[in-house]
């Protein structure tokens, strides 16, 4: 079996406990501490998995939660499975099976347009799923399935610890470029948030960062500050990452997860390359 899929969405009775969205976290937790699931989650310490869960919940009341219909989980599984199985005839990973964890999500209406009302995040063997169920459609779950797919491949053949700005970029790149190959469709705006001028400008200028490690860093260019825009990390991998498949078509999957990450940005950006419309 290629996946395992778990879906924690608390019944609404258990919800009248939760009365914020910490204690909504705690009823997830709880469930899979029951169910024996925890272990699987990808994080070394829970308190970890719980600031991660409480960063991707979204931030809308959770008094607008609803449970999900039986006819709505299978929809969901189904879509799952088939986007997995398409994602492992191209990569496959090591090391099967898989986990998908699936929770419920509370963005704002501006990311949930722009990320098709699904969120996700990968830890290592386990994909984080959180949907809208009153938005999400299924080609956003196929892309988002194949971009973490992509980084679970990654983390195995890069078992390092904390990555640095530029293993972060090349994986963002690597994850996008592979979504876009295996699933079709255009690119994503985080992708094309900067045109190739800009992304080229900005890598240039990030040159005595992209061996540092941690958070802070990476928070600064790939969500954005005051010196970075939103998602440009993001769109330095991806238009990077675009370049370096141009350059080598012939390389498969496998063996562009395996390269080190400053051989993939070895490329230089088409500064002609504008900006997609949408």
């Amino acid at each position: 079996m290629m996946v395992k899929i778990k879906f924690y969405f608390p019944s609404q009775l258990r919800l009248r406990k939760a009365k914020n969205k910490r204690e909504f976290v705690a009823l997830i937790m709880e469930s899979m501490h029951k169910e024996g699931t925890i272990k699987y989650a990808g994080y070394l310490k829970e308190k970890d998995l719980r600031e991660d869960l409480l960063r991707h919940l979204g931030d809308k009341d959770i008094n607008l939660y609803k449970s999900p219909s039986s006819k709505q989980k299978q929809a969901i599984e189904k879509d799952v499975r088939v986007a997995v199985k398409k994602c492992y005839s191209v990569l496959p990973h090591p090391n099967p099976p898989i986990f998908v964890f699936i929770y419920p999500w509370f963005p704002n209406a501006d990311d949930n347009i722009s990320l098709g009302g699904i969120t996700a995040l990968a830890a290592y063997y386990t994909m984080h799923l959180f949907v809208n169920l009153n938005s999400y459609a299924r080609t956003s779950l196929e892309e988002t399935i194949a971009h973490e797919w992509n980084h679970l491949v990654f983390y195995r053949h890069h078992p390092e610890g904390q990555p640095t700005l530029r293993a972060h970029m090349a994986m963002e790149g690597l994850a996008e470029v592979f979504g876009e190959e295996v699933m079709g469709g255009r690119p994503a705006p985080w992708a094309v948030a900067l045109t190739g001028k800009e992304a080229q400008r900005q890598f240039t200028a990030l040159r005595a960062k992209l061996n540092v490690k941690g958070m802070k860093t990476y928070r600064e260019v790939f969500l954005g500050s005051k010196k970075y825009k939103r998602w440009t990390g993001y769109s330095i991998g991806y238009r990077l990452v675009s370049e370096f498949r141009k350059k080598h078509p012939k390389f498969s999957w496998e063996e562009m997860m395996k390269m080190k990450p400053e051989n993939i940005l070895e490329t230089k950006i088409k500064k002609s390359d504008g900006r997609r419309r949408y």
